[in-house]
């Protein structure tokens, strides 16, 4: 599995004593007390291989929204995962500095990741209002 993080202490075992819950139906309390994008990062889905994912807040203004890190893990080859975006279109932004921009209807964003055999380079993706 990959490697998510979301810099917040959450006790699994107490928001899900029963275990997983299905969060597209009603939200339990205890969920709804969570930084939405720790939820989020429970719906990073890895479709194939290894990667690691990071999420932070792009900043507190009203067209802020999250960004996303992703690579492939070391030695691995490429992965494919898919992320939860807010927006319609997103831009992603490779290690070259080159960027385009995308459309996501559906709003679950299904990530190529190339693997390498030491340090796999990341795709950013933000997801801004206006991206």
């Amino acid at each position: 599995m990959g490697l998510r993080w979301t810099f917040m202490p959450v006790y699994w075992s107490t928001m899900e004593p029963e275990g997983p819950v299905d969060l597209s139906r009603e939200i339990p309390p205890g969920w709804q007390a969570l930084d939405p994008f720790v939820i989020e990062a429970r719906e990073v889905k890895v479709l194939s291989r290894s990667d690691a994912v990071f999420r932070y807040q792009d900043g507190t203004e009203p067209k802020a929204g999250p960004v996303w890190i992703a690579w492939a893990d070391a030695d691995t080859g490429d992965a494919q995962v898919k992320v939860p975006v807010h927006s319609d279109r997103v831009r992603l932004v490779q290690v070259d500095g080159s960027e385009t921009v995308t459309n996501v209807p559906g709003h679950r964003l299904i990530l190529e990741l190339k693997g390498d055999r030491k340090m796999a380079p990341p795709v950013i993706v933000v997801d801004r209002a206006a991206s």
